[in-house]
């Protein structure tokens, strides 16, 4: 999205609680301690965002993990971990350490969009659709996000509801964006978000980065018209696995192309429970909310 500009989180995190420290330590060791704690945490982070650029999730898991077991108040940490969880498609898991994320710290929820793509993939359709009109008040430029508001609120009331809602966006540059939210909007054709992706003959690499976008939401608008062949069809193309490195494509988003191919195709574990693992579905039934988190979107 527009504003992957960074919600991510890398600022220093308040001191590690010292309540635990024996009660004859003094000032001077408290403070020796503190300081160590946030040095600590500064390097977890730096490690944790090195590692996340570089696509190693194994290190990413592990550090996090680690953070938040000496540090359950760790809200970067679980910032971190829930994005790593959706890229493995640990769906429920993710949705889990992005609302604690903002439990920690609610100042960082408006930019939570990738809070609200879990959501989504949760089927907590209600609370994705109020994920993403809070950051429509973050950033109201971003075509992504009214379309995930509206993908939300059509499993959540109607499609009808979600058109005649449609967040408005104030101007995404991004080709081909304005061609996307018009055919979500009803007044553009997939076509011509496929022609507008290919104009002007850009370079290969900005072609593929173009047509990336446009085959995500194609995939996503055929799935919530209920045409899974053609959904099937656009997503298989965004999720091509040669398209992961390219520069022009923001790397969680081919991981949520990804997990939704892979969540499309799964085979249910328990074959009484057809929709354990399944993908929102126009035809599915509603999940209801439960109790209670985009930062660095496409170059």
């Amino acid at each position: 999205m527009l504003a992957f500009l960074l919600a991510t989180p890398l600022a220093l995190l308040p001191p590690t609680d010292l309540r635990a420290q024996t009660p004859s330590a003094s000032p001077t060791v408290k403070g020796q301690n503190q300081a160590v704690a946030q040095t600590n945490d500064a390097d977890t982070a730096r490690k944790l965002a090195l590692a996340d650029r570089a696509g190693d999730g194994d290190a990413v898991l592990k550090l996090a993990t680690d953070w938040i077991a000496r540090d359950p108040g760790a809200a970067d940490a679980h910032y971190w971990r829930g994005r790593e969880r959706f890229r493995r498609g640990d769906v429920a898991e993710s949705v889990k350490d992005f609302d604690r994320y903002v439990e920690l710290r609610p100042e960082r929820e408006p930019p939570q969009w990738e809070r609200g793509i879990a959501l989504y993939y949760d089927r907590q359709f209600a609370r994705g659709s109020k994920q993403f009109e809070l950051y429509q008040t973050f950033d109201n430029r971003d075509v992504e996000n009214s379309v995930w508001r509206y993908l939300c609120l059509a499993r959540a009331e109607s499609r009808d509801k979600a058109r005649a809602t449609l967040l408005p966006v104030d101007r995404d540059p991004r080709v081909p964006m304005t061609e996307i939210f018009q055919m979500f909007a009803g007044k553009t054709t997939p076509e011509q978000v496929l022609a507008a992706a290919r104009a002007d003959d850009p370079p290969a690499e900005v072609l593929a980065g173009r047509l990336f976008y446009a085959h995500l939401y194609l995939a996503l608008f055929y799935e919530s018209e209920g045409q899974e062949a053609l959904c099937r069809k656009y997503l298989a193309l965004a999720a091509d696995k040669e398209l992961r490195r390219n520069p022009r494509i923001n790397a969680y988003m081919w991981a949520v192309a990804d997990v939704h191919w892979k969540m499309l195709n799964a085979t249910p574990k328990d074959p009484s429970n057809t929709q354990s693992n399944a993908t929102p579905n126009v035809s599915d039934g509603k999940k209801a909310a439960t109790a209670p988190d985009k930062p660095v979107k496409q170059p």
